[in-house]
């Protein structure tokens, strides 16, 4: 049985099980097998982990006989209406500790099957990747942090055409960003600098979007190909054990350079073709007809991202 954990309705979900389906392989959503009307058990110790899931009346499905398993980064919640707010985060808290511990105990491959880092904390800032990213021969825009209104100013001016000094100021909490462009932008900015040092970098182009399934890279645009960068971007993806995620890349001043990492690809920065050539290789993952190459890391003891 080939398990996809998360929402029924969520877009690479449905393109999934469509594919399994139409191989004519058996397949199961499940949104959190830790809430009714799912009945979960998981025993394990020093020599064996087993678990078995109970779906409405079918019959009990043994960790043994789970095929594969895709994951949703946005699955294992649960409703909040009845609970007091501290006891609603520490029971959400707890199931999504115990979905994470259960999803590496799985013998089988696994797309999506995230470090604790990104399982804890899906909006990692962009610097997280940086170094990784740098260490791959992918080049990352320049970036400063600072409180220094002056040393702000004389970064703009680094790379900008035409002497114009503008900046992006990005917050490193979320993906908000801001074009800092004018006297008032800048007067702005220097008042949140006697707060806290702001990040900053330069504008960009266009973004170009990129999926890595295992060793398959597939572009949003055919047109915006930039194929010599591919060998470094599987090299990315092998190093972090992930066998499905989006790179950002864009121009800037006539050359490329990496402005975002998603370890949960966008579905809307894929066309219809690219989508079904990405549903169809997460299948080949899935079903063992791609060596995955990256569960074969499961009980590696070193963390080569950090």
């Amino acid at each position: 049985m080939h398990i996809i954990l998360g929402d029924a309705k969520e877009s690479w979900s449905l393109l999934i099980c469509k594919e399994l389906k139409s191989r004519r392989l058996p397949y199961q959503i499940i949104s959190n097998p830790f809430v009714q009307p799912s009945l979960f058990c998981w025993r394990l110790d020093n020599t064996q982990s087993n678990s078995q899931i109970s779906l409405d009346e079918q019959a009990p499905l043994q960790s043994s006989e789970i095929s594969s398993l895709f994951v949703q980064r946005t699955f294992g919640w649960i409703d909040p209406n009845g609970w007091q707010p501290n006891d609603y985060s520490y029971m959400l808290s707890e199931i999504q500790a115990s979905l994470l511990g259960w999803i590496w105990s799985l013998n089988c491959p696994v797309v999506n099957r995230f470090p604790a880092i990104m399982w804890c904390r899906p909006d990692l800032p962009f610097l997280f990747w940086q170094p990784l990213l740098n260490k791959c021969g992918l080049p990352t825009l320049e970036t400063i942090i600072t409180n220094v209104n002056d040393d702000a100013k004389t970064f703009g001016l680094m790379h900008s055409k035409n002497t114009s000094n503008n900046v992006v100021y990005g917050l490193l909490t979320s993906e908000l960003r801001y074009l800092i462009t004018n006297d008032i932008d800048w007067n702005s900015l220097e008042k949140m600098q006697l707060l806290s040092p702001v990040c900053l970098t330069h504008p960009h182009g266009a973004p170009i979007f990129v999926c890595i399934i295992g060793e398959k890279v597939v572009w949003g645009k055919s047109s915006s190909r930039i194929e010599h960068f591919e060998p470094a971007l599987i090299n990315f993806a092998g190093l972090l054990e992930l066998d499905f995620l989006e790179i950002v890349l864009a121009p800037v001043n006539d050359e490329i350079f990496v402005i975002a990492v998603y370890p949960m690809p966008c579905f809307e920065h894929f066309n219809d073709v690219a989508r079904q050539i990405i549903s169809f290789q997460i299948v080949q993952v899935l079903t063992g007809e791609v060596d995955n190459c990256h569960n074969k890391l499961l009980f590696s003891s070193q963390n080569h991202f950090v």
